[in-house]
């Protein structure tokens, strides 16, 4: 199980790797020590932040990995049904969801009330 699906095992990403960066040694270890650090570094699935929104919409592919869930009152998740990676950062439009209109105004009074 793993956030890409099950049709390109880890052993494709980690091919991907070592023939992108062939001048690392591509180990199982490295790959470990590489993860860890990237967790340690960014807080994971649980990072420690404040004046944060994290938006993901359904159709976005990256949400999976995104923080999905409030993390405290200064770091809130929105979710977005039936929207794409960064439909949130457009203008309105006749044709948004209610749900992307109501996502987008959530965000300017979040940020609205963080820099005032």
């Amino acid at each position: 199980e793993q956030v890409f699906g099950s049709l390109l095992d880890l052993g494709f990403f980690k091919g991907w790797c070592a023939s992108a960066f062939p001048e690392y040694n591509w180990e199982d270890d490295k790959f470990s020590n590489e993860m860890s650090n990237t967790n340690t570094e960014y807080g994971g699935f649980i990072p420690n932040v404040e004046n944060v929104v994290f938006v993901h919409g359904s159709v976005d592919p990256w949400h999976a990995m995104g923080v999905l869930e409030d993390l405290n009152e200064n770091a809130p998740a929105i979710y977005i049904p039936g929207t794409s990676h960064c439909a949130d950062m457009y203008n309105d439009s006749a044709d948004d969801p209610e749900e992307l209109l109501d996502a987008r105004q959530m965000i300017k009074q979040l940020i609205t009330g963080w820099i005032n």
